[in-house]
Parts: C-alpha cells; sequence; structure tokens
C-alpha cells in the first residue's frame, strides 16, 4: 500500500467563465498540490472522476448525499479504514456528505469554497448569484431537458477550445487570481482538467446543478467530526456559496470558518 495519511480530493472548478456556471465542473486532473507537498507531509492524495465526469460512468438521479457510499466504496477497494475528505468548490458539498454519512470513516472535513444546501433555513439562496447561475438553476427547476441542453450546448464550446475557456475566465477573476491563472502550468492543468470533466458529455454537470438545486439528503448538524471552511477574502461569492451561511442547518460545534489570505499571497502549490 502507497504510504501515507489518506485524504480524498473531491473536485469542481470553482471558477465562473463570463458569469456562466462552472463551479461543479472538473475532473481528477483538477488542481492539487505539487506531489513534493503531501509527501513532504506523509499524505497519500486520493483523488476520482464523480459521476458522470470524465471516465465514470454516470448515476442519474443521484444526490449530494451519494458521495459518501462513492468514497466509503473506493476507500474499501484500496484497504483503507479512516480517511480524511478535502472538497472544492462543487466538490464541498459532497466531502460534507462524507463527514455526515459516514463519520466512523472520515476523520475530518475541508469544505473549500463550497455551496449552501438549497434548503437552509432563513437564507436567500439567489442572494449575489450571478444571473447566469441563477439561469442554470431556473433551467434545473424548468426540467433536465432544458438543462441539458443549455449545459450541453456550452459543453461543446469548452471541448471544443478549452484554452479559449480559460482566458476568457482569466478576464473575469480578481487581480490577484489573474496572475496565478498567467503561470503556464495552471493554464494547462485547467484546460486538462475542463476537457477531461466534459469528455463524454455534460452529463455529470446536469447531474450537479440538478443535485445542488434540491436537498441534499442529509443534516449538516449530523455532522461531528472537525469540519473546516475556507474562503478566501477576495472571493466574489453570493452568501449561498458557504454551507456557514446555513446557520440554522450548520451548527458552530463542528465547524471552523477559516479565510484564507488572497490568492496572490498563497503559493501556487
Amino acid at each position: 500500500m502507497t504510504p501515507g495519511v489518506p485524504v480524498c480530493i473531491l473536485t469542481g472548478a470553482g471558477r465562473t467563465d463570463r458569469g456562466r456556471l462552472l463551479g461543479a465542473l472538473g475532473s481528477r486532473l483538477g488542481s492539487a498540490p505539487r506531489p513534493s507537498v503531501p509527501y513532504r507531509m506523509g499524505v497519500r492524495l486520493i483523488t476520482f472522476d464523480r459521476p458522470g465526469y470524465g471516465g465514470s460512468d454516470r448515476s442519474v438521479g443521484r444526490t449530494v448525499s451519494a458521495a459518501a457510499e462513492d468514497v466509503r466504496l473506493i476507500a474499501d477497494a484500496l484497504g483503507i479504514g479512516r480517511f480524511g475528505v478535502v472538497g472544492r468548490s462543487g466538490g464541498a458539498p459532497h466531502a460534507l456528505a462524507c463527514a455526515a454519512l459516514i463519520p466512523e470513516r472520515t476523520a475530518r472535513t475541508g469544505a473549500l469554497v463550497g455551496l449552501a444546501p438549497r434548503d437552509a433555513a432563513d437564507l436567500d439562496w439567489f442572494d449575489g448569484m450571478t444571473e447566469a447561475n441563477v439561469h442554470a438553476y431556473v433551467n434545473a427547476a424548468a426540467g433536465r431537458h432544458r438543462l441539458t441542453a443549455a449545459l450541453g450546448l456550452r459543453s461543446l464550446t469548452i471541448r471544443a477550445d478549452p484554452a479559449a475557456i480559460v482566458a476568457e475566465m482569466r478576464s473575469g477573476l480578481p487581480e490577484s487570481d489573474r496572475r496565478i491563472v498567467a503561470d503556464a502550468g495552471i493554464q494547462a492543468m485547467l484546460e486538462r482538467n475542463f476537457a477531461e470533466g466534459l469528455r463524454s458529455s455534460a452529463d455529470g454537470w446536469v447531474d450537479d446543478v440538478t443535485a445542488f438545486s434540491t436537498g441534499w439528503g442529509f443534516d449538516l448538524a449530523d455532522i461531528t467530526a472537525p469540519v473546516v471552511l475556507r474562503h478566501g477574502r477576495r472571493t466574489s461569492s453570493p452568501r449561498s456559496n458557504t454551507p456557514a451561511g446555513s446557520a440554522a442547518t450548520s451548527p458552530a460545534p463542528w465547524s471552523r470558518s477559516n479565510p484564507t489570505r488572497p490568492t496572490s499571497e498563497r503559493s501556487a502549490s
């Protein structure tokens, strides 16, 4: 077995491209620390394509809660007992599902730039959300056919020229993030990530938007293990983009809000 403390990464792109929803879109090729970093920390990183992305089969009708069983099965196959889970952007709610539903296996959890539950009490979920993102969730409410058509068309554009999408994305970022994305290695990673996530279809993207538009299938109040919630201080996000925005279902004892430094002050690793 590969040595190190096992940590499973649940991916999401974590950006928008000119206001269009890319927050859930991603693959196993998404951003992760340079190999030397987890090696020095004694960490074994594990990542995979979530259902419908890259080489993974689609799971029609999945909810956010389904991720816990996926992670459990992967850990079983690898002979891993307990592990940490980190979810970024669209992957963050799925990481929280592991914390809530398989607590005997999930030692601790990180939710980075995540999303609040759609059915959270006393939360205007659309507050601060870009118009294009609102349209995506309106399409989801109108039915799967309409959402599939909209995201399917967008996915064709991304697959045809992922480099152009990354270039467009840069124009809508704050200066600190533009300096990071200007790195040739980061650009190449993003291009590979988008192309791989959508290489078969937009099914995973469609299913994520649908899943985020309904209840997650678990209660955040059931989480007892340590959880760290992180957002950049300069992140431009609606209030719905943090589970901490849902005080009624996210009690303080298990969570620690930990704003990151501006991207430009952090290592690209």
